[in-house]
């Protein structure tokens, strides 16, 4: 079987084209959910966040090749951060430009609370770990997450800072968890 390479224009057109069948909507809320299953503390297998992709609905392809195309990608993300993390090369996340009105940093951070959403007891362990910097980076993620839906407040100069600041702080919480 031939491996399948990272294909993020591929997998982005294939979620986008999805919106109306899957859960997970953009690559970067893929990546959020994808980070967060690599950064938790317990294995999540793949029939479990791959279920999550598709909100536990059955996936829709057109074709069989299509089918092994696109989980391939999505496994073949996963194993890419998996293997970022245990290299210790910590990649950053893949935020996207916003539309109009919305920040960039809200698909990532929705699917990162998809994620912590899967495991939520396994993330408690951090508190048994002692660990005060990487509990707050948690806590910071899932916050996001859960805020990422609210509707928007203040002049737009306040939220593209907002969004600037937001942006450089979620590598951060990244980096302090891996």
């Amino acid at each position: 079987m031939k491996k399948i390479s990272s294909d993020p224009q591929r997998l982005s057109a294939y979620l986008a084209e999805a919106r109306n069948r899957t859960d997970v909507t953009t690559l970067g809320e893929f990546d959020g959910l994808v980070s967060g299953v690599a950064l938790c503390p317990v294995a999540i297998r793949p029939s479990v966040w791959l279920g999550a992709v598709w909100g536990g609905r059955r996936p829709t392809f057109r074709s069989e090749r299509e089918a092994h195309e696109i989980v391939g990608l999505m496994t073949g993300h996963h194993r890419d951060r998996v293997g970022a993390l245990d290299a210790g090369e910590l990649r950053d996340p893949m935020i996207e430009p916003g539309d109009v009105g919305d920040l960039s940093w809200r698909g990532w951070a929705r699917g990162f609370a998809k994620a912590v959403a899967l495991r939520p007891e396994a993330w408690g362990v951090l508190a048994l770990l002692e660990d005060p910097a990487a509990l707050r980076a948690v806590e910071f993620l899932r916050d996001l997450g859960d805020g990422a839906d609210r509707p928007e407040i203040g002049r737009s100069d306040e939220r593209e800072t907002v969004d600037r600041v937001v942006s450089s702080l979620i590598p951060a919480a990244i980096r302090t968890l891996g």
